[in-house]
């Protein structure tokens, strides 16, 4: 998240040079917007630097929506909304966020409609014609479903090779394993409940041997 914000803290007014270039009569607007959103994200920087352990989401969830809403306030200032090529940014932005594969579906989602909904509600009051509005809701609507799908795949993997990395405390005597709220239970119950495993039941040969002795063959 750290290396996430520094990126964005180099990068954010590193693109005024494309507008100046893009939108020379809206310069000192833009620098404006840039140079906020920049502050704002150090801001976050910093702030994150000292509560991050406890306000990670919030503050990533603003950074991100901060960074968006300067490229839509871009193109309305444009007078171009859903027309401006300015709208790849906020494919940018999405394509960023896959970074945060540790967030929880929910959460990432939650990012991802605000980083790309307030694009649409701050363009729709712009004069704009169906075939722009229709490319942005495209462009945007597939990459965000493809992002939301991959992250999902990647969440559940990465949770699933945390719990295999975990130690477990197991007792020395009956093997059984005590959960997180100090709670013990037997293996085949406790892997039931963490996994997809289902048990069945057997017996190995030694066991076999000590049990029915002579009657096995």
């Amino acid at each position: 998240i750290r290396l996430l914000l520094k990126l964005g803290i180099v990068l954010y007014p590193a693109f005024y040079l494309l507008d100046l270039a893009t939108y020379p009569d809206q310069k000192i607007p833009i620098l404006v917007i840039r140079a906020g959103v920049t502050l704002y994200l150090l801001l976050v920087y910093l702030i994150f630097g000292r509560y991050g352990e406890n306000w990670s989401f919030p503050l990533i969830l603003s950074a991100f929506l901060a960074a968006s809403l300067g490229i839509s306030f871009i193109c309305v200032l444009s007078g171009e909304g859903f027309a401006s090529s300015y709208f790849a940014g906020i494919l940018e932005i999405v394509l960023l966020s896959m970074a945060l594969y540790t967030l929880p579906l929910g959460k990432y989602a939650l990012l991802i409609c605000l980083v790309v909904g307030q694009h649409f509600v701050l363009n729709w009051f712009i004069p704009w014609e169906y075939k722009d509005l229709l490319s942005n809701v495209y462009t945007l609507g597939v990459i965000s479903l493809a992002v939301l799908l991959l992250h999902n795949i990647i969440y559940h993997l990465t949770k699933e090779n945390d719990q295999l990395k975990r130690l477990l405390p197991i007792c020395a005597r009956c093997k059984k394993i005590r959960d997180d709220e100090g709670l013990w239970h037997q293996v085949d119950e406790y892997i039931n409940q963490h996994s997809d495993i289902e048990f069945t039941h057997g017996i190995c040969p030694e066991c076999a041997e000590k049990l029915y002795g002579k009657f096995v063959s």
